[in-house]
C-alpha cells in the first residue's frame, strides 16, 4: 500500500507549513500535521508516501501541507469496493 503513489484521504487539517521530519510513532515516516499551522487555510491530508519520500514513505506517512487544489504525479487516490 505504499511506494507508488500517496494517497488523498477524506481527513482535513489546519495547512502545515512545515514537516517535522519524523511521525509520533517514531518511525522515518514524514509527519507534517499540526507542525506550524498557518491560520485559517485548510490543507487536505495524504497518507502513505510516494516512490520521491524515500524512507519517508512508510505507513504512519501523513502530510498536511498541501492545499485542496494541489495536484502532483505522486499523488492519488484508491478506488475499492
Amino acid at each position: 500500500m505504499i511506494g507508488n503513489a500517496a494517497e488523498w484521504v477524506a481527513d482535513w487539517s489546519p495547512l502545515a507549513d512545515e514537516c517535522n521530519g519524523a511521525s509520533e510513532r517514531g518511525s522515518k515516516d514524514t509527519a507534517c500535521v499540526g507542525a506550524s499551522a498557518v491560520g485559517g487555510v485548510p490543507a487536505t491530508l495524504v497518507r502513505g508516501g510516494n516512490f520521491l519520500d524515500g524512507e519517508g514513505a512508510g505507513v504512519f506517512n501523513v502530510r498536511g501541507d498541501f492545499s485542496p487544489g494541489f495536484g502532483d504525479v505522486g499523488i492519488g487516490f484508491r478506488c475499492a469496493r
